[in-house]
Formats: C-alpha cells, sequence, structure tokens
C-alpha cells in the first residue's frame, strides 16, 4: 500500500501491476455492465460511511460504493477517481484511488466528463484505456 499527497492530491494504490491498471472509464450506470472487470470511475464523495467506505455520487448521479482495503478519509464533495473491480452490488472494490484537490473539485465540469464517459464507452474499442 502506498498512500501519498502532492500538490494537495491523494494516492492510494494497493496494486500497481499493468494488468491491475488496464480498465474501462464508466460511470454508475455502466458499472453493471463490466462486472469483474478493471473500471475507473470519477465521483464526488457524497459520504463515509465506514473507513474503508466511500459512498460516490459518478458523473451521471448515480451513487456507487468505493470498497478500500485500507482506511483512506475524504472530504465530502472532493472528486476522487477510483480503480478497481466492478462488482454486482453497484460498488468498486478499489485497487487504486486518487483524491483531486480541492480547486480540481470546485471547478470540474461533471457532465462534460459524463459525455465523454458514454462517447467512450459508445467506441469502447477506440477508446479502452491501458497505461
Amino acid at each position: 500500500l502506498l498512500v501519498a499527497s502532492a500538490m494537495n492530491t491523494s494516492v492510494m494504490d494497493v496494486d500497481s501491476s499493468d494488468e491491475a491498471r488496464a480498465r474501462h472509464r464508466v460511470n454508475g450506470g455502466l458499472l453493471a455492465q463490466h462486472q469483474g472487470a478493471c473500471v475507473c470511475l470519477l465521483g464526488r464523495v457524497v459520504s463515509c460511511p465506514s473507513p474503508t467506505c466511500l459512498l460516490l455520487e459518478a458523473s451521471d448521479s448515480v451513487q456507487v460504493k468505493a470498497q478500500l482495503s485500507r482506511e483512506f478519509h475524504a472530504e465530502p464533495g472532493s472528486l476522487v477517481e477510483v480503480v478497481g473491480s466492478a462488482l454486482s452490488d453497484n460498488s468498486v472494490s478499489v485497487q487504486h484511488l486518487v483524491q483531486l484537490d480541492r480547486g480540481c473539485s470546485e471547478n470540474f465540469d461533471m457532465d462534460m466528463y459524463n459525455k465523454a464517459v458514454q462517447i467512450c464507452n459508445k467506441f469502447s474499442q477506440a477508446y479502452y484505456t491501458k497505461p
């Protein structure tokens, strides 16, 4: 586990292998289509029900649980990007998490981002993400 802070951005990394990092960018509504696959989801923190769980509002306003293997504190209203396995209960088992700084969170156009996610999924062969 690696936890770091740089330029007010927090990072939690459980598995940095290339296989764990290959992913599909999704919103809450698309999560069910990718059960068992590694996904990337951006959401605004609604609450932290426990130290190892975040309740996120995805770019399409669907609520998603991010299940963490380690404790992580995220400020409600902040943006986090999670990478992990899509589960059947509309949640993500998180392998990697990035919390964006306050400036990014306040000025981020979530509607535009959601449109980009929809385009990436409509043309998934052209926009499959693998770092």
